[in-house]
């Protein structure tokens, strides 16, 4: 989540600096799972920030705080594209993160999206 942040913030959308990142990790499975959202989310940006776009009512993407909108895309490509994390798992630990480092209401906004975003990309 700190480093969609980090880009978001620099308008860096690419894969150097993530060095610094991937080395306060602590467990081979964190780091094969950082590097896994953070090449899935650079391969599939535009069609992630689509489907987030579709999933906020009302809410352009541009205008969702800068936070918020790290935590969705990061659930919305365990989502879409980890389908090892459950669904259950992927919302729960957005709406965790949320209440931790984001407003009072957005762990009931982000999981209204990515209720929206689970729907589109794992039903059927």
């Amino acid at each position: 989540m700190k480093y969609l942040y980090t880009m978001d913030m620099t308008g860096r959308f690419q894969r150097s600096g993530i060095d610094s990142f991937i080395d306060a990790l602590q467990k081979k499975g964190e780091i094969d799972y950082a590097n896994r959202l953070i090449d899935g989310f650079l391969a599939h940006q535009g069609q992630i920030d689509q489907l987030i776009s579709q999933s906020t009512i009302d809410w352009s993407i541009d205008r969702l705080n800068k936070v918020d909108l790290a935590i969705l895309r990061l659930a919305a490509t365990e989502l879409w594209l980890l389908e090892d994390i459950p669904t259950e798992v992927a919302i729960n630990e957005a709406m965790e993160l949320a209440k931790i480092y984001s407003g009072d209401d957005s762990h009931s906004f982000i999981n209204g999206v990515l209720g929206q975003i689970a729907q589109a990309t794992r039903s059927g």
